[in-house]
């Protein structure tokens, strides 16, 4: 069982939300596929499925983590997603790296989900 903390309750509501926002956009995305998968073949990405699989799974790992979080019932489980969503983004971070696409910037993706992480960690 996970301590109550005002940090954890701040952090789980924020990945909350930019979870809901996130998995919107992977719907649409979805929905979308028939338009975006000639275009993209165009543009010569290739992976960009792998993309959109990474995101369904950060998107249900970071849902269920901040859903256990708020609840705090299930500690290991907050703890596993929250290391499931820092494992995507640096995942995707890579991605963006052998893409050639990355830049300093893009290391603010990890600022959120680095900080659920930690604020599960504290409430352990």
């Amino acid at each position: 069982m996970l301590q109550q903390t005002k940090f954890l309750k701040v952090m789980s509501i924020i990945v909350l939300v930019f979870s809901a926002f996130s998995a919107i956009g992977v719907v649409i995305l979805i929905a979308a596929n028939q338009m975006i998968q000639p275009v993209m073949e165009k543009a010569g990405v290739d992976n960009w499925q792998v993309s959109v699989a990474l995101s369904i799974v950060s998107v249900i790992a970071a849902i269920v983590g901040a859903v256990t979080g708020l609840i705090r019932k299930y500690a290991k489980v907050t703890m596993i997603c929250a290391g499931i969503y820092v494992a995507i983004c640096v995942i995707s971070l890579i991605m963006l790296a052998v893409a050639g696409t990355f830049t300093p910037v893009s290391l603010i993706d990890l600022v959120v989900p680095l900080l659920f992480a930690w604020s599960v960690y504290q409430a352990m």
